[in-house]
């Protein structure tokens, strides 16, 4: 079965390698966040989409 994947544009795709930069610098600024809170986040990003 094959699946297929709506193409982003150019700047969809940016913003969601940024989108992940800046988890990513949270998560290094604030170790005591947990893994729910990045998942709530990025399905609230994913929303806008």
């Amino acid at each position: 079965m094959i699946i297929s994947v709506p193409k982003l544009t150019p700047a969809e795709a940016i913003s969601t390698i940024l989108v992940g930069i800046g988890l990513g610098a949270v998560a290094a600024a604030f170790p005591e966040v947990n893994r729910s809170t990045f998942q709530k986040l990025e399905d609230m990003s994913a929303r806008q989409f």
